[in-house]
């Protein structure tokens, strides 16, 4: 998880229901903790916080601290990124981590949203990463607030390419190029998330419907407390 200020508050509510019920260890992250790491070391990390509030520079750290995460698990362990507001349920829990252990999701966990993908991401975006076209402009955009993956080659190293692109200003940023460009019914841009969608798709990975991801408290695996109102905190969930 990462969080700064209030939001921070979340992680430690829950931290220790989630370490009894589900997790061996959970990584916490805040932006001191990314200067630090040296994130904003890497060529245009520091740009891209500056010129997009959104997400702490749109959530470009995600696939850096998921990296950091797997230098401090086993082969074969269960790397878990879960959106700082969300909230793990027993109900379908399991079922993915079924999913996972035995190979039926290749190895990683992605829920995929009812968003048309061409709606939430720039035509900038999709020309550097090569995908600007219909095809991937009616896909189905994914929801990255919560993504697994089975510590392997094959996924260090698409979260090393995820790392790549979100480090792009083409990519990551919202006001690349004007808006009248972008898809007639575009909305805004979902940056690390747009993203992710494509190299999603391009990999040919499997995902998973949003049956399984849903802000509502039973049957489901994550509740998301911001959208419900039920955490107790003052002011909007700044990186959703």
């Amino acid at each position: 998880m990462f969080a700064e200020g209030t939001q921070y508050q979340m992680v430690m509510i829950h931290q220790n229901e989630l370490m009894e019920k589900h997790f061996k260890t959970i990584f916490n992250y805040t932006g001191k903790w990314l200067e630090d790491a040296g994130f904003y070391d890497l060529p245009n990390a520091r740009y891209i916080l500056e010129n997009l509030n959104t997400g702490y520079g749109g959530c470009s750290w995600k696939p850096f601290i998921m990296l950091k995460s797997m230098d401090h698990i086993k082969e074969g362990d269960i790397l878990f990124y879960m959106d700082v507001a969300d909230y793990v349920y027993n109900d379908k829990f399991y079922e993915w981590v079924e999913n996972l252990v035995n190979n039926e999701m290749d190895g990683s966990f992605f829920n995929i949203n009812y968003w048309r993908h061409g709606d939430w991401t720039t035509k900038k975006c999709q020309e550097v990463m090569e995908c600007d076209n219909d095809v991937y402009y009616n896909l189905r955009q994914l929801e990255a607030g919560t993504i697994a993956m089975i510590k392997n080659e094959k996924n260090i190293s698409l979260l090393e390419e995820w790392l790549k692109w979100c480090l792009n200003p083409d990519a990551i940023l919202k006001n690349q190029n004007p808006k009248e460009e972008n898809q007639p019914t575009f909305v805004d841009h979902r940056m690390d998330q747009s993203i992710l969608t494509n190299l999603f798709y391009k990999h040919g990975l499997k995902g998973i419907g949003m049956e399984y991801v849903s802000p509502a408290p039973h049957g489901y695996i994550v509740y998301n407390y911001f959208e419900r109102g039920m955490t107790g905190l003052e002011g909007k969930n700044k990186y959703d």
